[in-house]
């Protein structure tokens, strides 16, 4: 009787004992999934920043005012005042 009780307990204890190994394995696993994740997300901030600043120079108005007259030819419209003459009721 007291040797199945100590196979039971090797068993019960080899069983722990695996389980053990592949949680190890699966939180290794899971860590180096987690740092490769870091670096992207590292990665993806960089080009954010780059995309910030590309975007904000590229919309700087002196630029765009430059671009439309040099590749679209285009010109500020000149300003013109008309003068209205109306004809004032005699007193």
């Amino acid at each position: 009787m007291g040797g199945l009780f100590t196979l039971i307990l090797v068993v019960i204890l080899g069983l722990a004992m695996m389980a053990k190994v592949l949680l190890q394995h699966q939180i290794r696993e899971l860590e180096a999934q987690y740092y490769s994740e870091l670096v992207y997300h590292a990665q993806l901030k960089e080009q954010w920043g780059q995309m910030v600043l590309e975007s904000a120079h590229l919309t700087a108005p002196l630029l765009v005012e430059q671009q439309a007259r040099t590749d679209l030819k285009m010109q500020r419209p000149q300003h013109i005042r008309y003068l209205v003459l109306t004809e004032e009721p005699n007193r």
